[in-house]
Parts: structure tokens; sequence; C-alpha cells
């Protein structure tokens, strides 16, 4: 009869996946799912072009750890929402603070982080649609009803 492994110690086998930091301590590592190890390799990069948008290096870096540390510890609860990349972009918006130092005025949310992304930090349509969970149809409707950019109003018809 084979031995069955307590739940309470891990396995120990070393594994060649890659491994992210817990946000606890930095000697301290987590086993991530792949599917969020690859959710991070996506997203990571352009969250902290967001938060340093809005905040200073370090307290973007800072935020952006805090939202992937938040992201990770209820992943499984994410991944069963109907927009898990809904959900992880309003953690970082949490994260971030960014809605009470705005960039640009608009009218509503969900406006301000497409026209950050798009018109701010040039992000291409496609790209914000992924990373917001909105439809591509949606994204382009919010960059067209928004505010342009300096450059984009001198070249207006």
């Amino acid at each position: 009869m084979p031995r069955q492994r307590s739940s309470r110690t891990p396995p120990t086998t070393r594994s060649t996946e890659p491994r992210l930091e817990a946000a606890r301590s930095p000697s301290e590592r987590l086993r991530l799912p792949p599917a969020f190890e690859a959710f991070y390799t996506l997203h990571h990069d352009i969250y902290l072009t967001y938060a340093r948008a809005h905040l200073p290096a370090e307290a973007a870096e800072r935020a952006v750890r805090e939202a992937f540390a938040v992201l990770a510890a209820h992943w499984p609860y994410i991944v069963s929402r109907f927009s898990p990349a809904a959900y992880a972009w309003d953690q970082l918006v949490a994260c971030t603070r960014s809605r009470t130092r705005p960039l640009v005025a608009v009218p509503s949310q969900a406006q301000y982080d497409v026209v950050v992304l798009g018109r701010i930090l040039g992000y291409p349509e496609e790209t914000i649609a992924a990373v917001l969970g909105y439809e591509l149809c949606t994204v382009r409707y919010l960059l067209r009803i928004g505010p342009r950019t300096p450059r984009q109003s001198a070249n207006a018809p």
C-alpha cells in the first residue's frame, strides 16, 4: 500500500517551473499554478506601466507586487469569474488608487482606463481589450468618444 503524503508537508521533489516571490517575505517562495504564471507574464509589464503613470517608480512597483500577491492568493476564485482579466484589473486599480489621482477627466471609470492605456500610454486597442477584459468594440467606442491628446487634436479634420 503506497504511503499517503501529509497535507501539511509540501512535496520534496524539485521542479523546473518558475516561482514568484510571495508578498510576505523575500525568502518565502510560493509555487503558483501555470495559468497564473502565464497571466503574470502577459500582464506584469502593462500593469507596471499603468502604475508608474500614477505613482513614483518605487511605489508603482510595490503596488503591482501587492496586486499580484492578492491575485495569487485568490487565483482559484478569480479564474472562476466571468472575466478574470477585468477582476484582476480592478485589483490593480485598487492597489494603485489611480482613480484618486486621475490623469484625464472622463465621465466613467471604464473610459478612464481605456483612455489612459490607449491615448496616454499608447497601447493598441487589442491589448487594452485583453488586459481590461472588455470587448474590442467597447474599447474602440470608448476611445472614439474620449478626449483627444494634443497631437490627435492637431490632426483632426
